[in-house]
């Protein structure tokens, strides 16, 4: 926080050999590895051990800033990092930060559902809509059919069991299709 932007630019010219293109415009470590390596405390030395919590709520100040144009998949990238930035804030707390900055949470579910537990149920309660009537909704629903407690928040919040796929089939159709009888307790409920 201390460097000026000139320091800042020398070490991100260092740190470049070990960079490769990221996502987007960003860069991220040549090999996860050498991210473990950072963050592990007995093999790295303390000037250069990172706090990955820490790197989260850097991303999460970065979505915040720009939140009102964020698309949905930044919209599920900036959720994940509230949720792993360790900052001890209860979670209808970081959907009221997510609301406040204006993100738009609606339509954050209409491509993909996050693998992450906290992330769905944090996109749920900063207004994500579930319960569409298209094709979309039919795949986030399909997408989710062997996540348990996905399926379980899905329904909490709009989502119906009797919401066909593209092949006609209702979730609890597939999830007695698939075998999966923990999901067809949780949708028949």
């Amino acid at each position: 926080m201390t460097l000026t932007m000139e320091e800042f630019q020398k070490k991100m010219d260092i740190l470049s050999k070990l960079l490769v293109d990221g996502l987007g415009s960003t860069k991220i470590l040549f090999h996860y590895s050498f991210a473990e390596w950072l963050l592990d405390v007995k093999h790295c030395t303390q000037k250069y051990l990172c706090n990955a919590a820490e790197g989260h709520r850097m991303l999460a100040m970065s979505y915040t800033c720009r939140a009102k144009q964020l698309k949905p998949l930044e919209v599920q990238e900036f959720a994940l990092h509230l949720v792993n930035s360790n900052l001890q804030i209860e979670p209808f707390n970081l959907a009221l930060w997510m609301v406040w900055n204006g993100t738009p949470a609606k339509d954050s579910l209409t491509t993909s559902i996050p693998r992450e537990q906290e992330v769905l149920q944090l996109l749920v309660k900063a207004g994500a809509h579930v319960n569409n009537e298209d094709d979309h909704a039919s795949c986030i629903v399909q997408q989710a059919l062997e996540r348990e407690d996905s399926i379980r928040t899905l329904l909490d919040n709009g989502a119906s069991v009797n919401q066909c796929d593209s092949s006609g089939r209702t979730l609890l159709a597939n999830a007695a299709y698939s075998g999966n009888l923990d999901v067809v307790n949780l949708a028949h409920i």
